[in-house]
């Protein structure tokens, strides 16, 4: 295995666990303050942020490479016939093309998952601020 690909790989696997972490239930709003605090503390730190986009940077790159395998999946694999190309195709072109087709997939769903990490962060922040104030507005009623 290519060691780009192993590394998209291992970022891929945090990115899903962060994406995990913040939408677990979670049974009270503590709970979730100290998540969001956690990923945003972690989020903060800048050699953190040069890591992530520097990963970004990279899966770009490799996507570009790979984003053929996407373009004409019904040709490639012999769905749709072309009468130019009668002899069909290899197994060994098979397996390149659903390398590939694979490897596109890891780097966008990747790219894909930062987007929504950052989306999660955003809606569990102002959940979280939203279930305090509804606190203090029913301590408030409470005191009345």
């Amino acid at each position: 295995m290519d060691p780009g690909w192993f590394v998209l790989f291992i970022f891929f696997m945090c990115e899903a666990t962060v994406a995990t972490l913040l939408v677990l239930p979670v049974p009270n709003n503590r709970v979730r303050g100290a998540i969001r605090d956690f990923v945003g503390n972690l989020w903060e730190q800048k050699p953190i942020q040069g890591f992530v986009f520097a990963m970004l940077a990279l899966d770009l790159f490799y996507f570009w490479f790979v984003f053929d395998a996407l373009l004409h999946p019904l040709h490639d694999f012999g769905i749709i016939r072309n009468p130019a190309f009668e002899g069909g195709i290899t197994c060994e072109a098979k397996q390149n093309l659903f390398y590939n087709e694979r490897n596109a997939y890891l780097t966008g769903m990747s790219m894909f998952l930062f987007i929504i990490i950052n989306r999660l962060v955003d809606i569990q922040d102002k959940l979280h601020a939203a279930r305090n104030r509804v606190k203090e507005l029913e301590g408030n009623k409470k005191d009345s």
